[in-house]
Formats: C-alpha cells, sequence, structure tokens
C-alpha cells in the first residue's frame, strides 16, 4: 500500500498511462519525421522541376553564338547552301554551310564557306558570262550545269532537297534593259551602254524608260543611224533650277522631261551645261564682245600651255573675275584651237576609245531585237533544266539579276559578317547607340565601312546612324534592312550609304588620263609637224624612262609618250578627273557632285579591296594598315625609279589615282589611321555571295528555334507529368503510413474503460473495514 503511494505521489500518471505515453512521443516523432521527409522532399522536386525550367529557357535566350568556324562539318546536322555569281566575263560558283541555329532570335546563322580535302574553298569558274547567251537562251543551262555538277559532289545527296540555290547576275545581265529596244528605229541603236556609261553625276543610270541617244557613239555611229535634231525650247530660270533639282534629287532624265512636259533632249543638254559650267543662267547673248584684244588672247594661250587640262569655261570664268570680261567658251574654244590646241573636255561617263566604240556598235547592231524577252527567256531556261536535273531548293526569286546598289549591300554584309559586326554582346569590340523609332537608344557594335576599287568603278559604302543625315541622303543612295529572322527586329536592321561611280575605277581613269593627254599631244605635234623626227611626250605618271605608245585609230594617229616619273604632278593631274568641282546640291559631296553624309573619323574605320590591296602590298609591300606619309614616300620612290627596274608599269598611276580618290575624292583627311586594305579577313576571301546569301537566308532561323521550342516544350510536359504522378504515389505512402500509425497507437494505448482506478487519499486514512463516505467498492472493478 505504501509503495502505492509513493509511486502515486511521485510519479502519478507512469503507473498506469506509461505505455500509452511512450507509444504517443514514439509515434509523435515518427510523424514528425515523416512529414520532414515528405516536406524535403517536395522542396526537392520543386527545385529540381525549377532547374529543368531555367535550363530550357536559357537555352533559348543563351548568349551570342560563336561565329568561329566550327570544327569539320557533320552531315547530319550541317545545313548548305550555293550561290552562282553570273558576271560579265564568267560565272563563278560558291558553296556554304553552317551548323545548326542556337535558337536565340539574336543570333544570326554562322554561315562559312566550304573546304576541300586540301584547305581551299570549294569554289569554281567558267566562261563566257550568261549574257553571251541572248541568242541561244536554251544553252545557258547547260552553261550552269558545268559548276553544278562540280559541287554536287561536295554536298550529301540527302541534303540536296533542303540546300537553297541562288543564280544571281549582275554586270553582264545589267546590259539587258527592261526596255531594250525602242519601237522608233532611229534610236533602236540606243542599247549599246545601258550599264557601261554612267548616270549623271557618277550614278548607275537606268534606262527602263527611254533609249540611250544615238549621239552617245558620236562619230563612229552610221549615218542612217542618227538621231534627228530637235529644237530647244527656252526654258524659264525657275524651270532650268527645277530640272537641276529633280536630276541632283536622283530622278532620271526622261522623269524630269515628262514632268517639265518637254524633250529629254533639252534636259540632257541643260545637265551638260550645267555639269561644264555651273550654272543654268540665261547665256549672254547681244552686247558681248565677240573678239578678245590680243593680249586676252595670249593670257588664254598661256594659261592653257601651262595647264592643258582646264576646260574652256573655266578659262571663261577666270576671265570674268579677274579681267571683268564676259567671255563664252566658244570664244575660249576658237582662240586655242587657233593656237594649236585642245580645251580640255569635263568628263561627262566613261570615256571610250575608237576600239570600244567600234566594238560596242557592233554589239548593239547585232542585238539591235533584243529586248526583255531574251533576258528573261536565260532566267527561265536556267530554271526549267535546273530544277529537272538537280534537286536543289529553289524558287522563282532565286534566278535574278541584281542591281549595283544590291551587289554593294552584299559586299557590305559579307565584310562586317566576316569581321563578327554583327554581334552585339558588351565587350565585343566598340559599340554604338542607334536611335530607334520609338525614341529609345539601342547599343550595339560598330560597323565598318567599304571601299572596293576595281578596274572599272569604284564602290564606297557603310552605316549612317545619324538621323539629320538620313534626311539629306537621297533614297537611292540609302539601303534599309533587316538581317534579324524577325521582322520587328532592331538589333540588325541597318541602314547603308552606298553608291558606285562608274568610269572611276584604276583601268577607266589611265583610260581617260591618256585620252586627254593625248588630245593636247595633238597640237604639240602640229606645232613639230615642221620637225623631221618628233620626241615623245613626257609624261609625268609614267614611270621614269618608261615608253609608251598609243593606239592609232581612224580619229588620230598612234603617239608616243615617255615617264618622267613626277608623282605630285602626276597626282595633280589626275585629280582634274574626280569633277570634285561640280557644283553639290546636297553639301558635303565627293566625286563628281555625288552627296556624301559626314563621316566620323575618329571612331570610324574602313576597309579598302581590289586596287588598294594590290597597290600596297603586292608592289610597295606594305598591305593592311594604311599610313599617308608611308604610302606617299614608297609611291614617290617607286615613280622615280628607272622603268628597266620595274616590272608594274603602270602602278605609278594607280597609286595616284587611288590616294586622290580616297583623300580628294572621298575627302579622307591625310592623318585618318583606321583605314586598310585588305585581300582576307580572318584568313578567309570575302566576297558579296556571302552577304547575299546571309541576307537571304535570315528567316531560316525560324524553323529551328519553331523545333527547338516544340521539343522542349514536349520534353517539360513529359517531365511534369513524371513529377506529377510521383508526388501522387508519395501522397498515398504518406497516407497509407498515418493510418498504419494510427492503428499502432490504438492497440498500445488501452481504453479509458479498462483503465484501473486509483483510490483517493480518504480510502487509506479510514479505519479498517470501514467505507468512506461516497466510496463504493465494486467487486470486479475496484473502487469507484
Amino acid at each position: 500500500m505504501i509503495s502505492h503511494l509513493v509511486v502515486f505521489l511521485f510519479f502519478p500518471n507512469r503507473i498506469y498511462c506509461s505505455p500509452c505515453l511512450q507509444a504517443k512521443d514514439r509515434t509523435k516523432k515518427l510523424t514528425l519525421l515523416v512529414l520532414l521527409a515528405v516536406i524535403a522532399m517536395s522542396l526537392l522536386t520543386l527545385v529540381i522541376s525549377g532547374l529543368l525550367t531555367i535550363s530550357v529557357f536559357k537555352r533559348n535566350a543563351s548568349g551570342v553564338q560563336s561565329m568561329e568556324s566550327s570544327s569539320s562539318p557533320d552531315a547530319a546536322t550541317i545545313h548548305y547552301g550555293i550561290v552562282i555569281d553570273c558576271g560579265s566575263s564568267g560565272s563563278r560558283v560558291y558553296v556554304y554551310y553552317w551548323p545548326p541555329h542556337s535558337g536565340n532570335p539574336a543570333d544570326l546563322l554562322n554561315i562559312q564557306q566550304l573546304l576541300d580535302s586540301q584547305g581551299k574553298p570549294v569554289m569554281k569558274k567558267v566562261s563566257p558570262g550568261l549574257s553571251e547567251f541572248d541568242d541561244n537562251p536554251d544553252d545557258a543551262s547547260e552553261h550552269i550545269k558545268q559548276l553544278l555538277q562540280y559541287v554536287v559532289d561536295y554536298i550529301p545527296k540527302e541534303k540536296h532537297k533542303e540546300t537553297p540555290l541562288y543564280i544571281l547576275a549582275t554586270a553582264g545581265m545589267r546590259m539587258i534593259s527592261k526596255e531594250a529596244a525602242c519601237e522608233d528605229e532611229n534610236v533602236k541603236i540606243g542599247v549599246l551602254a545601258v550599264k557601261m556609261l554612267p548616270r549623271f553625276y557618277g550614278e548607275y543610270r537606268s534606262l527602263s524608260n527611254a533609249c540611250f541617244p544615238a549621239w552617245a557613239i558620236r562619230k563612229s555611229s552610221p549615218s542612217h543611224l542618227s538621231v534627228a535634231h530637235f529644237t530647244m525650247p527656252r526654258l524659264s530660270a525657275i524651270e532650268r533650277q527645277q530640272a537641276i533639282g529633280r536630276l541632283n534629287a536622283g530622278q532620271s532624265v526622261a522623269d524630269v522631261a515628262r514632268a517639265l512636259q518637254v524633250h529629254s533632249v533639252t534636259i540632257h543638254r541643260l545637265a551638260r551645261r550645267y555639269q561644264a559650267t555651273g550654272s543654268v543662267d540665261d547665256r549672254p547673248r547681244a552686247g558681248r564682245p565677240r573678239i578678245l584684244t590680243p593680249r586676252q588672247q595670249r593670257a588664254v594661250v598661256r594659261s592653257f600651255r601651262q595647264n592643258p587640262f582646264q576646260s574652256a569655261a573655266a578659262v571663261g570664268r577666270h576671265l570674268i573675275s579677274t579681267r571683268n570680261r564676259v567671255t563664252s567658251r566658244q570664244t575660249v574654244s576658237r582662240v586655242v584651237v587657233r593656237a594649236d590646241l585642245y580645251c580640255h573636255r569635263p568628263y561627262r561617263g566613261q570615256v571610250l576609245t575608237a576600239r570600244h566604240r567600234r566594238n560596242r556598235l557592233n554589239w548593239t547592231l547585232a542585238h539591235r531585237q533584243w529586248r526583255q524577252e531574251s533576258q528573261e527567256a536565260i532566267l527561265k531556261d536556267l530554271q526549267k533544266d535546273v530544277t529537272k536535273d538537280f534537286d536543289f531548293l529553289v524558287a522563282e526569286n532565286h534566278f535574278e539579276v541584281i542591281s549595283g546598289k544590291t551587289e554593294g549591300v552584299y559586299a557590305w554584309i559579307a565584310v562586317n559578317y566576316a569581321l563578327n559586326r554583327f554581334s552585339h554582346t558588351a565587350g565585343d569590340g566598340d559599340m554604338i547607340g542607334v536611335k530607334l523609332a520609338d525614341g529609345k537608344i539601342h547599343h550595339r557594335s560598330r560597323t565598318v565601312g567599304m571601299i572596293d576599287m576595281g578596274g572599272g568603278s569604284v564602290q564606297i559604302a557603310f552605316e549612317v546612324t545619324n538621323e539629320e543625315q538620313m534626311q539629306k541622303i537621297p533614297s537611292q543612295m540609302i539601303a534599309e534592312f533587316n538581317l534579324g529572322c524577325q521582322e520587328a527586329d532592331v538589333e540588325h536592321t541597318y541602314r547603308v550609304y552606298v553608291t558606285t561611280f562608274l568610269g572611276y575605277g584604276a583601268n577607266s581613269a589611265i583610260d581617260r588620263y591618256q585620252a586627254a593627254l593625248a588630245r593636247n599631244a595633238t597640237s604639240a605635234s602640229k606645232a613639230r609637224s615642221s620637225s623631221k623626227k618628233s620626241r615623245p611626250l613626257p609624261d609625268p605618271c609614267l614611270p621614269a624612262g618608261m615608253p609608251l605608245t598609243t593606239e592609232a585609230d581612224e580619229e588620230k594617229p598612234a603617239r608616243s609618250f615617255i615617264g618622267t616619273g613626277d608623282y605630285m604632278e602626276c597626282k595633280a593631274r589626275m585629280e582634274l578627273l574626280l569633277n570634285v568641282s561640280v557644283p553639290c546640291s546636297r553639301d558635303p559631296c565627293s566625286i563628281n557632285g555625288v552627296h556624301q553624309p559626314e563621316i566620323d573619323f575618329v571612331r570610324s574605320q574602313f576597309y579598302g579591296f581590289s586596287e588598294f590591296w594590290y597597290s600596297m602590298e603586292d608592289v610597295y609591300r606594305k598591305g593592311g594598315l594604311y599610313r599617308y606619309p608611308i604610302f606617299e614616300k614608297l609611291a614617290t620612290d617607286f615613280c622615280s625609279t628607272s622603268w628597266t627596274k620595274l616590272e608594274a608599269e603602270y602602278e605609278c598611276i594607280k597609286s595616284a589615282w587611288m590616294s586622290v580618290v580616297l583623300h580628294k575624292g572621298f575627302r579622307f583627311p591625310i592623318t585618318y589611321e583606321n583605314f586598310q586594305s585588305a585581300q582576307l579577313i580572318n584568313g578567309k576571301d570575302v566576297q558579296w555571295t556571302l552577304g547575299a546569301l546571309i541576307y537571304r537566308t535570315r528567316f531560316l532561323p525560324l524553323r529551328d528555334i519553331e523545333h527547338d521550342l516544340k521539343y522542349h516544350s514536349s520534353h517539360w510536359m513529359k517531365s511534369q507529368v513524371f513529377y506529377n504522378e510521383y508526388l501522387i504515389i508519395l501522397c498515398f505512402v504518406i497516407v497509407l503510413a498515418a493510418i498504419f500509425l494510427y492503428m499502432k497507437r490504438l492497440r498500445l494505448c488501452p481504453r479509458r474503460a479498462d483503465m484501473s482506478r486509483v483510490p483517493s487519499m480518504s480510502y487509506f486514512m479510514t479505519e479498517e473495514n470501514q467505507m468512506e463516505q461516497g466510496v463504493r467498492y465494486i467487486k470486479g472493478n475496484g473502487y469507484l
């Protein structure tokens, strides 16, 4: 009894309920552990699913794709593209490849030129050009098939159906005007120089609305092909100013003539007079002196002997400014001719020699009936036969004749792509802020400019980011395009100023210079006609001691010259051929009065190709970064070197022409240090065909992006279904565990009705055999 009391006093609950309470403690601990495990598993599941989500979005919005050349192409994942450049002298095929797109809409395709087993680009050229198949368009496809048969072995057969093929024609096919032949028999000869003579102010001339006048071939034209002469009507001063303004704005002569309701010859003559005199004011008539004084005549002759390359109009303006004597161009010309001299005629186009005129006349006579159908027949024949014999991916717009402006844009794209200037990640070089249409500033990599001097033309292209400059540039000189795969892509939208000056290439400049030199040499030969033997005329643009004899034709006999190697004098004479004194409608201007927006020479960078590289590297071994003082010294030493020690006889005049075009024509300062000549960029030969493929395949990444999104979306949905099923199973297990624990608890803890009653203190304080009031003994159940 006493032991019961002690236990009751110190451990009242342990004696009778300890098994139950211990079971409860164990159950609580077990339940707590189970709940903690459930929470941990849930958190782990959420973390894993979150990481998968982040990985999917990171892949779709990853960093900029590396533009470096990939390793050896894997035929299973690599895509291919073919571009054929159909030029005037021949056709060339180029093969490119690119790996799958990264999935980021901000990335461009990583297009690289395919190399053969020897590490050389896969390229082949065949002659002649497509324009030679005008009489037999059906033979054009056989000409192109040679190129396709060559490249078909470099592309896996299973990839042919998805390989785009582009056949793009350039200079040769541009000679076919859309309105090549006029109905008037008198001017059918005008098709002769559709794209070979420059437009007014140096741009390409489009003869889609008018034929080229027959007087362009001058004395070489047969009499029965001459054009009827029209009387030039009198235009008011306002109409003359309007005509010149429209021409400067980029309108053609035919468009201006229709707008003013006059003949096109009237506008053309007005343009010629404006180009020669710089004025369209009414010419002086009654009251001006017809004959100059002997002193003034001697001054005119002396002026021409000092500078034989000046024009009669320039001398006339000089007389007005210095002697207050109003003198016409015809008066000065008559005085000069009487002195056995010839005036310099301002350049109005590509100067043609007699041989060139004969060749073009013969070509024109042979193609008198050549219409637009001939061009279309060639392209249709290519499209029909190529699609029949090859499985390449083609469309109707894959067979086109591109303009010179488009070709320049493609070249600009190729150069900047090779330099990785279309990657806009911070830290990828010099960045520039471009103002968008909504007023926001977008930062991206600064692009480079390009100057390409060929044999017949020179071309300049650079990006314009200033909105004020954009308002001044004529629409035909600016190209706005988007290289991104989305229409609203602001990261790859560019506005590029591009202009081509036909007739200002290196070879054309030499022909023009020699033609002017030969004209002035005629007067000198007449003065020495009494001598038994004529001595060669000195030429500062030829290396010292170099002899030169021009070809004889029906217009002039053969002429002989001897080089003096005076580089500075050569530059002074070549500068006159730039026509930089032509009035400019919109300042600033470059060659021939063509508007050129201002260039930021502090931050800009330019690359020179073709003649820039050949002159700097092949002759002077100084290709790459250009430095004016170094180049001038090398050119001066080269020109003064005896010709017997030289092999490149024309590099003296080419160097002079390159220098004046760069610094006098395009107005690059002589202290400019960000110009460099190049033939390869990052070890790769850059062609405009690369830019054409980049632009024309810009929407292909959408296919990879859509496929990537579908794949990861389906993968994510499958993973979500997997994790949802896992969570349901886990919850089911937890519920079963809870039920099991509850049942075990019920088994361990006795029922309250079965628990022994504990006697009260009154029971211990009563006498023996005496019942406490209120306490009743129940047999079998103890006390209540």
